[in-house]
């Protein structure tokens, strides 16, 4: 009875998922983000869709485990059950390690500009000064 019901729960999770996964792909769709983000984004839904594919199978295996009388045939069964449990785990880790790298390079690069932009306000409040004091430099400010 304890597999029906946690077999009901995955696979109920794994649509439900599926389902977020659809509305969050027609939002950022309709949002038309810079193409690498779009990339970033188009493999995020694949590996999540995967994921949630692979978690109904698993509720699918939980459910129908408690119909298996022959050993032998339980043995290859929950090791395929397991190898389905290994494959989404790995995808999580994927996942975990694909959002974090993106995010890591879309900080570096918010940090160069941010940069660039905080040298050009210093040079602009300094063009500024020098007008206001009367040193003004008709020649070419920049570096």
């Amino acid at each position: 009875m304890g597999g029906l019901i946690l077999g009901a729960l995955l696979m109920m999770a794994g649509v439900g998922l599926m389902f977020q996964h659809w509305a969050t792909k027609r939002r950022q769709r309709a949002g038309e983000p810079l193409e690498e983000v779009a990339s970033f984004q188009q493999r995020q839904f694949r590996r999540r869709m995967l994921a949630s594919g692979l978690m109904i199978l698993l509720g699918l295996f939980c459910a129908g485990g408690i119909y298996i009388d022959d050993a032998y045939f339980q043995l290859g069964y929950w090791s395929v059950a397991a190898a389905v449990v290994f494959c989404l785990l790995a995808l999580a880790a994927a996942d975990i390690w694909s959002t974090r790298d993106h995010f890591s390079r879309l900080n570096s690069q918010f940090v160069a500009q941010r940069a660039e932009l905080e040298e050009e306000v210093a040079r602009l409040k300094r063009l500024e000064s020098n007008e206001h004091n009367g040193n003004v430099n008709h020649g070419d400010e920049s570096r």
